[in-house]
């Protein structure tokens, strides 16, 4: 699910950006939540750090916008904040909080749909990252985070987690860890190799190069891995 706050003084302006949102199923995947509130200090009183997404107005009286942002990024949300304003001089100022961009009112869906795209991507892949999977071997259980790890390799009939960690063997199945990381942006470029899109160097005819180190790339996984990459680097 994707949580989003909209917060804005006006209640016909937030239950329309609402609205907007609610339309654009085909780009958040429509497993959302929308908060709306009309007022800042209500705002940061049910702030809790479970916003993946705000949208701010930037104009507002007793908190305005660029006062919420400061204190968004002072609890250490990393959530993508978007500003709202018919103002566009003072949207400028949103790279001191990382804003993830602005939109000016009056609004236009499409400019509202490629905004909000953006943001529901960066939302996503930090998700993605997020992914955990549980390893249970004769040292007992091992817990990875998908984001550390490089590449997966088969080596007699064990896996090696090659990871910001170093290098971890258990006992597995290939295909069971390539079930858990798909969604992490794992994919296989031969029967040995399970690759993280992230790490990826450069990719050439026989070969993809991870984090350095070169691993072979079969014929007949290579179109289809590299479709795959091309999907994910848009």
């Amino acid at each position: 699910m994707i949580s989003i706050a909209v917060l804005d003084d006006c209640a016909r302006e937030a239950d329309n950006i609402k609205r907007l949102v609610v339309d654009s199923a085909d780009v958040t995947g429509g497993d959302v939540r929308v908060d709306v509130f009309t007022e800042g200090a209500d705002f940061l009183e049910n702030f809790k750090n479970d916003y993946d997404i705000v949208f701010l107005d930037i104009e507002m009286p007793g908190f305005d916008g660029m006062t919420i942002a400061k204190k968004i990024r002072a609890r250490n949300s990393d959530c993508c904040i978007i500003f709202v304003t018919n103002m566009p001089q003072y949207a400028i100022d949103g790279y001191t909080v990382d804003a993830s961009g602005y939109i000016l009112k009056p609004i236009k869906t499409t400019d509202f749909r490629n905004t909000l795209k953006k943001a529901v991507n960066r939302t996503l892949i930090k998700k993605e990252d997020e992914t955990n999977i549980m390893l249970s071997g004769k040292s007992g259980y091992k817990i990875l985070v998908a984001k550390d790890i490089y590449f997966v390799e088969v080596m007699d009939h064990d896996l090696v987690f090659y990871t910001k960690q170093g290098e971890i063997r258990e006992r597995g199945q290939l295909k069971n860890i390539e079930e858990k990381l798909e969604r992490a942006h794992f994919y296989r470029c031969s029967n040995c190799y399970l690759v993280n899109f992230k790490y990826i160097d450069s990719i050439d005819y026989t070969s993809v190069v991870v984090n350095g180190k070169v691993l072979s790339l079969s014929r007949s996984r290579k179109k289809d891995f590299i479709n795959k990459y091309m999907e994910y680097t848009r």
